[in-house]
């Protein structure tokens, strides 16, 4: 389970220190999953990206 405030820091290759909000990402999924590919759907859902990862049991990803 990622918190929704978490910020993961990664250092890019010229340096640079990338903060991106790992945790607003995970969070938001739900409310974006209508409007993905089925392409894009199948890949979240083969690397497990299921709301059991994070605090539901259904699916973050809805097949239409």
């Amino acid at each position: 389970m990622v918190p929704r405030k978490h910020v993961e820091t990664v250092l890019s290759d010229e340096g640079w220190e990338l903060q991106f909000r790992l945790g607003a990402w995970i969070s938001n999924q739900p409310s974006r999953a209508a409007s993905l590919s089925l392409e894009r759907v199948e890949e979240l859902s083969r690397i497990g990206m299921t709301e059991s990862s994070t605090k539901h049991t259904r699916p973050l990803i809805a097949s239409t």
